[in-house]
């Protein structure tokens, strides 16, 4: 089963400040999966899943969190040290590096600020609007390869389900983490 949440309204909130307003708003979906007979639940959006761990306390059915599968993935391939990009609120708000750094026991590392937000202005302005421009794209990968180099990385988490867009596996030297794939390949596997 699958419910749609208009991500605009989503991401006016968040820009805001108003996260629990928008955790609302994904509570309620959630709500509506669980009473049409969902077993397992999945907030499929890196920027959404702020809200997952507080939503599983509220929720009996299990909710997998994106970076559930990231740090399964990162610990089979003993990856140690990654870099992450994604919307300016994964990035700033912590709650992905967080999880991975206390669960899976991984170092994350996120690009400065600047580059923060010429990631975050290409998703919103370009990539949620199906533009592809390959200016982008080369200062998506300057970005990464200067955090590769500074940090030492083993691998680089796409955490935004636009990123895989521009970015692929053959752009870059170290593993490529696509979150949205691992994670919709996990909440597969878990329902059958």
């Amino acid at each position: 089963m699958i419910t749609s949440i208009n991500f605009s309204n989503l991401e006016k909130l968040q820009r805001a400040g108003k996260w629990r307003l928008a955790e609302n708003i994904i509570f309620k979906e959630v709500g509506q999966l669980i009473k049409s007979g969902a077993d397992i639940i999945g907030i499929c959006s890196n920027t959404g899943n702020e809200c997952a761990e507080r939503i599983q306390r509220k929720i009996k059915k299990p909710l997998i969190h994106i970076a559930d599968p990231i740090g399964i993935y990162l610990k089979k391939n003993n990856i140690k040290n990654v870099g992450l990009i994604g919307t300016i609120y994964t990035m700033e708000k912590e709650y992905i590096k967080e999880f991975l750094e206390k669960n899976y026991k991984v170092k994350v590392f996120i690009p400065d600020k600047k580059d923060r937000v010429f990631i975050n202005r290409v998703i919103y302005e370009e990539l949620c609007r199906g533009i592809i421009k390959e200016k982008s794209r080369r200062g998506y990968l300057t970005i990464m390869n200067k955090i590769i180099k500074l940090y030492n990385l083993d691998g680089f988490i796409l955490g935004c389900t636009e990123i895989p867009l521009l970015i692929n596996q053959k752009d870059i030297s170290i593993k490529l983490i696509d979150s949205t794939k691992l994670h919709a390949e996990y909440l597969a596997k878990k329902s059958l």
